[in-house]
């Protein structure tokens, strides 16, 4: 892998913001550490302070992403229960494609 073409991004969380940094650092892989106003980080490096809207906007999107993500899954499970059901009818005479019993 091309470490160059790497970047760790982090949301400074602390004890893992430490340990993964510090091994981006070993490798010389980027690193990008978002961050809020008034949040105590271990490391102080290439951080972006996000704004209260740009905070905002972006719990919206997680919260629209985990909303789908059940979704997903939700539906998943009915087609599975459906298509387990539609087995469970199935019987071997309604294949169009048997021959007829000799």
């Amino acid at each position: 892998m091309d470490h160059t073409k790497c970047t760790l991004y982090s949301g400074g969380l602390k004890g893992a913001e430490a340990a993964f940094g510090e091994a981006a650092e070993r490798m010389n892989i980027k690193e990008v550490i978002y961050t809020f106003e008034g949040h105590k980080l271990s490391r102080d490096r290439n951080t972006t302070i996000l704004t209260q809207e740009e905070l905002e906007r972006e719990r919206a999107e997680l919260e629209e992403a985990r909303r789908r993500q059940i979704e997903f899954h939700t539906g998943g499970q009915e087609m599975l229960e459906a298509l387990t059901r539609g087995v469970g009818r199935w019987e071997p005479s309604h294949a169009p494609w048997r021959s007829p019993a000799r």
